[in-house]
């Protein structure tokens, strides 16, 4: 950690390579301009430069456009190195990511080796001179050693257990309203106005609707919608993007986008019953695209109730492995998908329904044999440096 914060820092403007004392007041001393983030000040260690590394990768070097809150996904999140309870089944108490693991100190290392070295040099010194004091003084060295030495093999045994750990996590370095008021605000102020590419979330896209739209797009994500639609998917794809069931204009098929995660599994169910009759197609993120993937954005949360595992179960759409998942409270949001993930989701999604209404699909026209797409996998979180 001492090592980062010690690291040089490359001014976005002129390149040059800064210590902490060249750029004091977030300002460079050679070119004399002003930078956003200062990596001592920031909890995930940012600089203006790994900013705009971040959004040219998710805006694939400037041909798409990303939100915020994607943004955040890819800098803010990292795959979590502890097990979180276990088994499975347990329930858990309700909170946003799992815990930040426990780290063993190397001291415990050291300490652990002087007592063990010391506990033989003394006992032989005290057999060889018949001094029982020392002879006790190397039974307490020797003890001292063991005990420092236990903690460093539990410690490591702790790092050793991920391998048997269930599912795969994300843990969350910075809050999303944290991120806002430490990296998004200082980056209006000094620039203007945010990076090319990059979108608020409740930004107003110019058009959210084609002129002459084939399907409804169901997303309650709006971080998710504002990608979609400042990416070109309605006019590309004849959409109309809604948030609400009551918004899905009449006599259109519905393509239904969610989270993979137990309410989310749901909803198009209950899109199916408010409108009955209706092709609706499930393209969510199915939880096998997500669970066992190393690195994928996965949260947890309070396990859903029987009354919701019973629904899971008659869904007829989950194997068991996703069943057991879901049970466990876990899931992972779109928003944590980049856009070039999230729009060949959508492409994919469309072509299912365009076969389903020809009768071509393998699920032929029934809105209810329309399960999970096959979704492209999607890429780790955490954003390099």
């Amino acid at each position: 950690m001492a090592g980062d914060l010690e690291a040089p820092v490359i001014c976005p403007h002129c390149n040059a390579s800064l210590l902490f004392k060249q750029r004091t007041g977030r300002r460079c001393s050679l070119c004399g301009k002003r930078f956003a983030l200062e990596p001592r000040e920031s909890a995930i260690r940012l600089n203006d430069r790994r900013v705009l590394k971040a959004v040219a990768a998710l805006t694939d070097e400037g041909r798409l456009t990303c939100t915020v809150t994607q943004l955040w996904w890819a800098l803010a999140h990292e795959p979590a190195r502890v097990p979180e309870t276990l088994p499975w089944r347990t329930p858990v108490a309700h909170r946003r990511t799992p815990p930040r693991p426990p780290h063993t100190p190397r001291w415990y290392t050291r300490w652990g080796a002087f007592g063990l070295l010391s506990g033989v040099a003394l006992l032989v010194i005290g057999v060889l001179q018949e001094n029982g004091l020392l002879t006790t003084a190397a039974a307490a060295a020797f003890v001292f050693g063991v005990v420092m030495r236990g903690r460093r093999w539990k410690g490591r045994a702790l790092r050793v257990s991920l391998a048997k750990r269930p599912w795969a996590s994300t843990y969350t370095k910075m809050t999303r309203a944290t991120f806002g008021a430490q990296v998004v605000a200082p980056w209006r102020a000094v620039y203007g106005r945010l990076p090319q590419g990059l979108v608020d979330d409740d930004h107003e896209p110019a058009r959210t609707r084609a002129r002459e739209p084939r399907f409804a797009l169901l997303c309650e994500d709006a971080t998710v919608t504002t990608c979609l639609a400042v990416n070109g998917a309605p006019e590309r794809h004849g959409l109309a993007l809604v948030a609400r069931v009551a918004d899905v204009p009449a006599g259109l098929p519905v393509v239904v986008l969610h989270d993979a995660g137990a309410g989310g599994v749901l909803h198009p169910t209950r899109v199916r019953d408010a409108l009955p009759g209706r092709l609706v197609v499930d393209a969510g993120l199915p939880p096998r695209a997500v669970m066992d993937r190393r690195g994928a954005a996965v949260t947890r949360a309070v396990p859903p109730g029987a009354s919701t595992l019973r629904l899971l179960r008659g869904l007829g759409t989950l194997d068991d492995a996703e069943r057991r998942w879901l049970a466990g409270g876990w899931r992972s949001p779109l928003a944590a998908l980049p856009p070039k993930v999230l729009l060949a989701g959508v492409e994919r999604a469309v072509a299912e329904a365009e076969a389903a209404l020809g009768g071509r699909g393998p699920s032929g026209t029934r809105s209810s044999d329309l399960g999970f797409l096959d979704w492209p996998p999607p890429p780790v979180t955490a954003a390099g440096p």
